[in-house]
């Protein structure tokens, strides 16, 4: 609906992303998480990569997206919405992307704190795609496409 509404031309850099999410969301799907006690399979792994994938590209696309919409009016309100969502989604994948990185070198108590962590990414990127979707129905006239 981006590309419908003209508020992304295709091929740009915000379309890439956000069809890299979409791709991202697919591998997900295919490849399902299956954790047995500490040892993880490699369909997980597989899983874990997609993971970071759609988690990392739907901030940046919504960024590179919604940063040149920001302007006066009544039309800059969505696009605003979506880079403090990129902004909070960017906060949360560090965060995931740290607790990965130590949940490697030390395999204690990391699952619980990354189901928390997954779910509160999770939360911020639904209401990402929200933002994106009152955005492209809208009927508002935006100058410019990313």
């Amino acid at each position: 609906s981006l590309l419908l509404r003209r508020l992304v031309r295709p091929g740009s850099p915000a379309a890439v992303m956000i069809a890299v999410w979409c791709v991202g969301l697919v591998g997900l799907i295919v490849f399902h998480k299956q954790t047995i006690g500490l040892d993880e399979s490699l369909e997980s792994r597989v899983h874990w990569t997609w993971t970071l994938i759609a988690f990392f590209s739907l901030p940046i696309g919504a960024a590179l997206l919604g940063r040149p919409h920001r302007v006066d009016g009544e039309c800059a309100r969505p696009p605003r919405w979506a880079v403090r969502m990129s902004w909070l989604s960017g906060f949360w994948f560090v965060v995931l992307a740290l607790q990965t990185f130590f949940g490697a070198v030390d395999r204690t108590s990391w699952p619980t704190i990354s189901g928390l962590i997954e779910r509160a990414l999770s939360a911020v990127e639904l209401i990402t795609v929200g933002v994106l979707a009152v955005w492209a129905l809208r009927d508002c006239n935006c100058a410019r496409r990313v």
